[in-house]
Formats: C-alpha cells, structure tokens, sequence
C-alpha cells in the first residue's frame, strides 16, 4: 500500500458568491487524460479486468441515465452513443444548500467545454432521516428558524424504499415555505420547483425520487445539460453484480485492506473516534465484514453485511435474522454474479457503502469525479483502499463547493463588537486605570500603589527572580485591581447589557447569514446566475 498522503485542509468559502475548485478547472482536461490512462486492463477481478468492468458499467450507465432522465425532462440535446468520457457527481436526494448544487453547475460546464457527457447520481441508498428544511422566519431584528416539512415523518429507511406517506402535505410544501420566509426573501424558486416535484408524485415516485427529478428537471429548465440516474438503477446492473461477487469472495482481503486505510486517515488527521470517518469492518467468528449495505422489500430497515466463504457456497448475515446461502463455487465467477442478480430479483437489496460506492464509481462508472469537501476528504481513504486493493494509482477526482447567502438585508459586524467588548472588560478588570479617569483622592491612591506594583516588579527584572517574589507581586497586584472595581461597577453593568444585546445580535446574524439553506429558498436571480458564472471559472 503506498504512504498515506498529506493532509489536505479542505474549508468552503467564507465570502458569499464565491467557489473552492480543486485542482483548478483549467487542469480538467489533464486530469481526464490522466484517468483514462490508469492500466485498468492489468487489474483482475474475478477473471475478468477492471477494464472490461468498467466498459460494461459505463455502457449501463448511460443507457439508464437516458432512459431515466427522458422520463420526466428532455435529453435530445445530449448524445445516446457513448462518449469518449464521463464526468460524475452524486449526492442524495435532498433539498441540500447551494454549495452542493453547484457541483451540477459544474458538471455541466465541464461536459460542454471537453465534449464529455455528465451524469449525477442520485444516491438512494442513504436513509432519509428527515422529511423537512430549516427556512429562517421572523424578521431582521428578530428572526427565527422554522422547520417546514415536506412529508409525514416516518420510519428510517433507504430513500429509494421512502414512499411519499402525506400527498396533501407533499403537494402544499412551496406555499408553507413562501409564507414562512416572505418577511426575508421574496420570490423564492421553490414556486417554480414544486410542480415539478408535484407531477413526479403524480407518476407514482417515491421521495427522493421526487425530490431529485424536480431539481433536475428545474435544471432543464435554465438549460443545463445532464443526466441523472439513481443508484439503485446502477446496482442492477451486470457490472455492479460482478464487482459485489467479486467483493464476497475477496471479503476478508478487502477487509484488511480496507481497515488499514481508515485507520491511517484517522491518525493523519489525529481523529480518536472509532466511528470516524467509517467504523472498521468487523471480524464475527467465521463471518467477514463486507463494505456493503443489505436489506429487503419486507425488511427495509438498512444493516450491515456479513460473508463467509465455503467451497460450495457463499453465506450472507446481518446477525440480525437474515441468512441466505449463495450456492455457488468461488471457482466459478459468471455462477456468483448470477446468484448476485438473482438476489436483487428476489427484493434483497445488496447496495454500496459510502467509501465503496465512490470507489466503484470512480474506477468503473466514470472518467472523473467531482466531490464536495465532505467527499474529498473520504475519499483520501478510498484512494489508500484502490493502492492496496489493486496495486495502481487512485484516479483523480476534483473537489467543488460554493457559498452563497440568503440575500437578506441586515446589519452586521456583532461578532466583532463583541470582541470589542471582551476586551473593554479585560481592560477594567486588570488596567482600570487605563480604561477609565476618575477624579477621586481614594482612586488615585489606589492607583499609585498599583503603579509602585508595577514599577517594582520592573525594577527586580534585574535582579535574581523568586518564586516568593512573584507571588507577593502578583498578589498586590490583583488586590490593588479589587480595590478598583466600586469605581468600575457601573461601567462593567453596562457592558452586562450591551453584551446580551450583542449576543442576541450574533445569534440573529449566523442565523441569517447561514451556508446551509436549501436552494429553493434562494430568489432565482441571486442564485442562477452566481452559480453559473462560478463554473465558468
């Protein structure tokens, strides 16, 4: 395995309206030709090269994205052959905050100037665990942050198993955001959004499903050209089956493998949580930990996977009652990868976990990768897991993000005036002198004591320094700044009042001046056209 590399210190921008691209967008063109040379033709996976994997998997994958995407938007403009190159992205299916939606943006330029095709995942194998977004309320001075829910709450599952539970509360969604933010932003894009969420529940989508076709279909709409497809249609595939197959019978070498990369991230980046970035993969008894996430159509609750390989067969646990043996020798891939397919026939879901998910995606669905940072910095993982695992050099990926604002009006600067006043305090508690005047014989004899202190302890500088002296210092010191406090009680209980005011300034701030609001809460003019000139470069 090589060496872990350097840490990269990834931050999103703190100036609103401006992008962290990395490596630029001008070394684009270097990085597909790059990727494109990796020698995945020397890589053996169960009998057959990475290379042929990856030509069925993209294959696949532009086929269903076409398929897919045409569903519900017009794809004319994009060609049906296959191209000479992919350009990936992927998120969940969420109403996620314009830092993410940017990478779309992205995605479509780079497809235009390098004559590739772009595809985002839609990654339907994370669980919904809510089914609303935060809309700040309320006004300027005093504003608020609401929860508006675009669905019933319900169980934890997969998104591709989350069906839409409350049609009405579903169809009404844009109207209760419209209301909750009107006072702070006008005319938010969720208005022209929603309908197209509408009319995917109408065809019977689930959740996300919904949720993604309106976003990408709104994106048809301002004339960007891509194509989607969800996981779940790519975990279908012939490709994915012999890349899961091949993952079984590897299981406890992609174990270790796997177990040491995420072990040396965490002390490169000194993280001592065991849970952090991923959780090793366990070792059961005669049970292996595999990279993957099972669950059913009648048990959709997602949870781990176990394997243990015998000669005749291969056993899959979640140690949680399910169990299904796999009759099949190792010897034999096609007889795997069929059992594998069978499965998926039969409503067993067997999906990526996140690191593999990117690893598949990176070596065998696309040319290159476009990450946010939360990626960018997993896959530093996934790119000591593809050195160990097969002994070639990671593709790479680029990593994209933006930060935009509400745009909202408001004053702002409280967080410095707070700091202003932290030192103000500091100041009348140890140079009270300093900050303030009085003219009173009692201060000034105070004052000329503390100043004796001072002078004193600058003399001795010269002199052989003790401990006892420090202390007999020190103490006068503090006793002469205690004397002083009665004329500075009015002045410290002003700044107690001022400091609460402040206080409830910067909470007002952060809470309009936040990265993490949803896009389609943002005017289309204030972020339309910023994120697209960003990814012009």
């Amino acid at each position: 395995m090589t060496e872990p590399r350097a840490v990269r210190a990834l931050k999103a921008p703190r100036v609103s309206g401006t992008a962290l691209v990395e490596p630029p967008l001008d070394s684009v063109a270097r990085l597909l030709d790059a990727n494109a040379a990796l020698p995945l033709d020397r890589v053996d996976l169960f009998g057959r090269s990475l290379a042929d994997v990856a030509r069925i998997a993209r294959a696949q994958l532009l086929a269903d994205a076409i398929r897919y995407s045409r569903q519900y938007r017009d794809v004319s403009a994009i060609p049906s052959a296959s191209p000479p190159r992919v350009i990936l992205a992927g998120h969940q299916p969420e109403l996620f905050h314009p830092g993410v939606w940017f990478k779309n943006f992205v995605l479509d330029r780079l497809a235009r100037r390098h004559g590739a095709v772009a595809v985002n995942l839609v990654i339907d194998n994370d669980v919904c665990r809510s089914a609303s977004i935060r809309v700040p309320a309320g006004d300027v001075d005093k504003p608020r942050a609401e929860l508006v829910a675009f669905d019933a709450p319900g169980i934890a599952v997969p998104w591709e198993e989350r069906v839409i539970v409350d049609g009405a509360r579903f169809r009404s969604f844009a109207d209760r955001v419209v209301s909750a933010v009107h006072s702070l932003v006008a005319e938010p894009l969720v208005r022209d959004l929603w309908p197209h969420a509408v009319a995917a529940a109408e065809r019977g989508a689930a959740l996300g499903t919904a949720l993604a076709q309106a976003r990408h279909a709104y994106e048809g709409d301002l004339g960007l050209s891509t194509l989607e497809v969800p996981l779940s249609s790519v975990c279908r595939g012939e490709a994915f089956a012999w890349f899961v197959a091949w993952l079984l019978v590897e299981a406890p070498r992609v174990r270790g493998v796997y177990n040491v990369a995420v072990q040396a991230y965490r002390a490169a980046n000194r993280i001592r949580s065991a849970a952090h970035p991923v959780p090793d993969l366990a070792f059961d008894g005669e049970f292996c930990e595999a990279p993957l996430w099972i669950w059913s159509r009648d048990d959709p609750r997602r949870r781990r996977l176990f394997v243990a390989g015998k000669p005749d067969r291969i056993v899959l646990t979640d140690r949680e009652g399910f169990r299904r043996e796999i009759a099949a020798r190792l010897d034999a891939p096609h007889h795997v990868a069929e059992q594998i397919s069978h499965l998926a026939a039969q409503g067993v879901r067997l999906r990526p976990r996140a690191l593999t998910n990117t690893w598949f995606a990176r070596l065998a669905l696309g040319h290159l990768f476009v990450h946010g940072i939360g990626g960018a910095k997993y896959d530093e993982v996934t790119d000591q897991i593809i050195a160990g695992l097969f002994g070639i050099e990671p593709p790479a990926y680029l990593t994209a993000t933006a930060t935009l604002r509400l745009p909202i009006a408001h004053a702002s600067g409280a967080a410095a005036a707070l700091e202003t006043l932290a030192r103000r305090r500091r100041d009348l508690a140890y140079r009270a002198e300093a900050a303030i005047a009085r003219d009173d014989p009692a201060w000034r004899a105070v004052v000329a004591q503390k100043q004796a202190c001072i002078q004193e302890f600058r003399a001795a500088n010269g002199r052989p320094w003790n401990r006892d002296m420090a202390r007999r210092l020190h103490s006068a010191v503090a006793a002469a700044n205690a004397a002083l406090s009665p004329w500075t009680a009015d002045d410290l209980r002003a700044l107690d009042a001022e400091e609460a005011r402040l206080k409830e300034r910067v909470r007002a701030e952060q809470l309009l001046e936040s990265r993490e609001y949803a896009f389609c809460l943002f005017p289309r003019d204030a972020i339309v056209p910023v994120l697209g000139s960003l990814a012009d470069g």
